[in-house]
């Protein structure tokens, strides 16, 4: 008794309650529910790679791994401020951050007492794991730790020499137990590498700091705890049964800085974030910092814009869940207590908004952003009137819902039209491709890929090796973009550099009655361009626009077999993604 009355009289004074205490108030589950209900985390991954655009001129991903090991002895970023780093992520609304501690090239951003290839090493001799936990402590800023669980094999011959434990498995044991005692109280765990492990690892880390929730890219003998699904540069699909969070990079499609090329605007980054709260899941955002050790500006102006839309509208998107309805082109909604958060994304041309009627009354109708609203209902849907202004979103229109109940006890809704794409399974075709893997079909759904799921899509691979594999069927036509869903980094359309105007098609086979259309750029880099139906042999421009990201546009209905994306301005080669038409 007397023990417990010292600690309750110790935390007023001292006015916080240490680590060691705190990491026993929490279970996993309701970490993982906290974690859920932050929606928003920041990445970062900066290690010594990146210094070959210094010393080389060359991004690390054209360079030989042996170059990649060297740049070690060259690392001294020595403009690195964690207070910096954590003022500007906070400032962009981020409620968690993930760290990458050792990436697959072994390279240890801590101090890792059991390798020389780790930070103190390095002309720097400073670890920013430290300084970053130690500021993020400070201000109440989450932190979780990145940890790849195995390292590239290609990289072992440098690597290996420099561990003072041969053994991998009691190396990756004591440098995670390290983690794990020496820089206060972490979150989780965002396992990758896909590698296996023993039960003692794991058992190791709860026993440790018991509230920590781990990432599914690693393989215990006893199978994962309570983990989440970690889709990658894609929004993930619909889900609230399993917690998701989809990890995107500003940087292009750079993980590490490579040049600073393709930076996602604002306008990007706050419609992926609604399209993954929407989904019910969170945005992991990625950074990539410079040699110096300072973040590239036009990743911080995206930052602050966020931060600054999110300062406005957060309320949309912590704490809520995903749904009632499902995300299609029109958009996405949330939900929290009595209210349905509608994230508007599609410019409207008609005005009208059409949604399923839902199982509980609307109070109320309004519109957060600029714009009015109203609303009518019949007895099979909700009908939203859209002024101009709310009808052409920047970058989403937001309307709030009130209800005369609990929003989350409302089943998620499919919206009919948008279960099949008037595209998928149907002839595209371009003006030119850049290469086999980047072919037209990559844009467009295919029944027998979306469907092919573990199993089936491994066959599926053997089979277009030439390998054998007993009861299995090629499509009949030949897929040659790389075998991935839609929206992934590898799938996409791109032309030949030199089509100045390039453009892509589809042929639905027979007239058909169209009013929306959707499409997503691989960049951000289409500056104008128009669409187009084929009509008595003439393309017919009926809409013409400016930049595409995520473009989703409802339109008076027109009725053709062939419709097209015409491009006439891109900085940079144009890649689109998908191509979706729907009645």
């Amino acid at each position: 008794m007397k023990k417990i009355i010292l600690i309750i009289i110790f935390v007023p004074i001292f006015g916080f309650i240490p680590y060691y205490l705190s990491a026993q108030t929490q279970t996993p589950e309701e970490t993982m529910k906290a974690f859920q209900q932050d929606r928003f985390g920041i990445f970062i991954h900066w290690d010594p790679r990146i210094m070959t655009m210094p010393r080389l001129d060359k991004c690390y991903r054209n360079v030989d791994v042996k170059t990649i090991f060297e740049m070690y002895k060259y690392w001294n970023p020595v403009k690195f401020n964690a207070q910096a780093w954590v003022d500007t992520f906070r400032q962009a609304g981020a409620r968690y951050i993930v760290f990458i501690t050792k990436h697959q090239y072994g390279f240890c951003n801590f101090d890792n007492p059991y390798t020389d290839y780790d930070v103190m090493s390095t002309p720097f001799r400073r670890d920013p794991a430290k300084a970053l936990a130690d500021v993020c402590h400070k201000d109440h800023m989450k932190l979780f730790w990145y940890y790849s669980s195995g390292d590239a094999g290609k990289a072992d011959p440098y690597m290996l020499p420099m561990r003072k434990i041969k053994s991998y498995p009691e190396y990756r044991y004591k440098s995670v137990k390290y983690l794990l005692t020496h820089y206060g109280r972490i979150e989780g765990i965002w396992w990758d590498g896909g590698d296996s492990a023993r039960n003692d690892l794991r058992d190791m880390i709860l026993s440790v700091q018991p509230h920590i929730i781990m990432g599914p890219r690693i393989k215990f003998e006893g199978g994962n705890q309570l983990t989440w699904g970690t889709p990658e540069q894609i929004v993930g699909k619909f889900d609230m049964e399993h917690p998701w969070e989809s990890c995107v990079p500003l940087e292009g499609n750079e993980w590490f800085y490579c040049g600073g090329k393709d930076v996602k605007p604002v306008n990007t980054v706050v419609k992926i974030l609604t399209q993954c709260a929407g989904g019910d899941g969170n945005l992991l955002l990625n950074t990539s910092p410079m040699p110096d050790g300072t973040l590239q500006p036009a990743q911080v102006h995206t930052l602050l814009g966020v931060g600054d839309w999110l300062s406005k509208y957060g309320m949309t998107i912590y704490e809520t869940r995903g749904g009632p309805y499902k995300p299609g082109p029109w958009g996405v909604s949330t939900r929290k207590d009595n209210k349905v958060y509608l994230q508007i994304m599609e410019i409207n041309e008609t005005g009208m908004l059409e949604l399923p009627l839902l199982s509980l009354p609307v109070i109320s109708c309004k519109a957060l952003t600029p714009g009015q609203v109203t609303l009518k209902k019949d007895n099979n849907k909700l009908t939203i009137k859209l002024d101009r202004t709310a009808a052409h979103p920047d970058p989403v229109t937001l309307v709030v819902l009130t209800l005369s109940g609990n929003a989350i006890d409302i089943p998620p809704l499919q919206i009919e039209r948008y279960k099949k794409s008037l595209t998928e399974d149907k002839k595209v075709w371009a003006s030119s491709t850049i290469s086999k893997k980047q072919s037209p079909d990559a844009v467009i759904a295919h029944s027998d890929l979306e469907n092919m799921t573990g199993l089936m899509l491994k066959r599926f691979r053997m089979a277009k090796k030439g390998l054998p594999v007993d009861t299995f069927k090629i499509p009949d036509y030949q897929y040659t973009f790389v075998m991935r869903e839609r929206g992934f980094r590898g799938r996409y359309w791109m032309p030949e550099e030199n089509d100045k105007e390039p453009w892509i098609a589809v042929d639905l086979g027979r007239n058909m009655k169209i009013g929306e259309v959707y499409l997503m750029e691989k960049y951000d880099r289409i500056k104008k361009f128009e669409l187009q139906y084929l009509n008595k042999g003439n393309w017919v421009t009926f809409y013409k626009g400016g930049t595409i990201n995520y473009f989703s546009l409802k339109f008076d209905p027109i009725t053709a077999q062939q419709v097209r994306l015409k491009i006439l301005k891109s900085k940079g080669a144009p890649a689109i993604k998908m191509f979706d038409l729907f009645w």
